[in-house]
């Protein structure tokens, strides 16, 4: 699924945020480049 398998910063688990998403008919897309990183959840009204 492209997301980390092991979450080494301390930071929220991606694929809980991912099926959270999905679970509301959203999505989540994880773009990564030169050492940053895009978080994008879209989600309908």
């Amino acid at each position: 699924d492209g997301l980390p398998r092991r979450n080494t910063h301390g930071g929220s688990d991606l694929r809980g945020v991912r099926a959270a998403a999905e679970k509301r008919g959203g999505t989540m897309t994880l773009h990564w480049e030169n050492e940053w990183f895009t978080l994008r959840v879209l989600l309908p009204q």
